[in-house]
């Protein structure tokens, strides 16, 4: 065990604004890679300090633990664990190239280091019988360091294609653990999910459905399906390993061309959340009503694309989403318990499928109906569709307004060829200043 090189302690004074409350911490700090322990207390790692931080949100007090033996160095972390059995906080380091726990009573670090260089351990979890598992990105493998001896195993995880052979690598990256023990993860580079139980890895290729750099992924509540984000595509999908039936739904797409959703979690009620970083938003998707909500970020720096670094996120034990902004140093949680003052509605179809098999020529027609009351800046309705090989013609016969309005919705079939299942999804959403308000809806080719 190593003791901190040093410890101390800053007072932050939240920020608070509608939907989104930010502690600021240091502003060169750098924090990326964050947990929520059982007391409430938020843990994250600060690059820039090359320590591991906590934050208590009913005081502000912000206590700063520096690495041991790091002290002219950076630290590049995008996972941290809290392990409540031993009180340990797991973190990953690309940077030593290790994976490091931290001892909340003693205040003492211990460092595992990785025996490849390069190997750029990323995202960690701990399962039922505490063993600690994290991906390596780089270098390709499965890590595991086991509860009962302390020793550090590493799998090797196959190649699937030409191009990863290339690289030597899939990109194993987000991570989750299901009740009965089987470790999932996203490959960034191959397009790809992979299982790992009973020391056989499973892969599924995503490719033939045009997902693109898989980074998150979580598992539901009732274990039959897999939640990923595709950070490349700016889209969330849902699949079922089982049937490999793909859902994908589009993020709305704001400020920039893209919004690169990175991590993924579902709450004990269902509902996906995930974080933007172009977006520079958290994102809620509620499976039962097809809603979506985006909780846009205040804080932005103008000069780095007018964003705060909303990359790395993480949900309490409560379900209370908390994230890190890695351009401006500051902690940020979602009020989730403030009703959200923008809604919308779309009728006019049966359920929530839309049939457009009508070839080139189907068409259809759709009433939204958006309800406002937040006092700020109008609405804009936009469109995003889930399949970037499906175009559609989306018009809106108003789309833009204040307080109530309607609109007609029109919908036109313009692809050609056929597609998965001939089903598509596109996110219609109303667009605020300070949050985003959608409803997702099936089309059928």
């Amino acid at each position: 065990m190593l003791p901190a090189s040093s410890i101390s302690s800053i007072r932050s004074i939240p920020q608070i604004y509608q939907y989104i409350t930010e502690f600021p911490t240091i502003s060169d700090s750098g924090p990326n890679a964050i947990t929520v322990g059982p007391s409430g207390d938020v843990w994250f790692v600060m690059g820039g300090l090359t320590s591991l931080g906590e934050l208590t949100p009913e005081n502000g007090t912000v206590k700063v633990y520096q690495l041991p033996e790091q002290k002219n160095l950076t630290a590049n972390s995008w996972g941290v664990a809290f392990d409540d059995k031993r009180n340990l906080v797991w973190f990953t380091d690309e940077i030593s190239n290790a994976v490091w726990s931290f001892n909340v009573q003693t205040d003492e670090f211990a460092k595992h280091a990785l025996p490849h260089p390069r190997s750029s351990p990323y995202q960690i979890s701990i399962d039922n019988s505490d063993n600690v598992w994290f991906t390596e990105i780089d270098g390709n493998r499965l890590g595991e360091i086991s509860a009962t001896t302390g020793a550090l195993n590493e799998y090797q995880v196959p190649l699937t294609s030409a191009y990863n052979a290339l690289i030597n690598s899939t990109g194993p990256a987000g991570l989750a653990i299901g009740k009965d023990g089987t470790i999932w993860f996203a490959e960034a580079y191959g397009n790809a999910i992979c299982s790992y139980s009973g020391g056989k890895f499973h892969q599924y290729d995503l490719s033939s459905f045009g997902v693109n750099s898989p980074t998150g992924i979580a598992i539901s509540p009732n274990g039959a399906s897999l939640w990923i984000t595709q950070h490349g595509g700016s889209f969330i999908s849902r699949y079922d390993p089982n049937s490999h039936f793909l859902v994908t739904i589009s993020t709305s797409v704001i400020g920039v061309t893209e919004s690169l959703p990175y991590f993924i979690q579902v709450d004990s009620q269902g509902n996906v959340w995930f974080n933007e970083h172009y977006g520079n938003a958290i994102g809620r998707y509620n499976p039962s009503n097809n809603t979506l909500v985006e909780y846009e970020v205040p804080s932005r720096i103008p000069n780095l694309g007018n964003l705060s670094g909303v990359v790395t996120f993480t949900l309490s034990q409560h379900g209370q989403p908390w994230f890190t902004e890695l351009y401006t140093g500051k902690i940020g949680t979602v009020n989730i318990s403030k009703p959200v003052q923008l809604s919308m509605r779309i009728s006019g179809m049966s359920g929530n499928t839309l049939n457009l098999n009508g070839g080139n020529s189907g068409s259809s027609s759709l009433n939204v109906t958006v309800d406002e009351h937040l006092g700020s800046s109008p609405v804009t309705l936009k469109s995003f569709v889930g399949n970037p090989n499906v175009k559609l013609g989306i018009h809106f016969s108003k789309s833009s307004g204040s307080n109530n309005f309607a609109s007609n919705l029109t919908i036109t079939n313009e692809s050609s060829g056929s597609y998965s299942n001939n089903l598509c999804w596109i996110t219609i959403s109303a667009v605020s200043s300070q949050v985003i308000a959608g409803e997702v809806v099936q089309i059928e080719l």
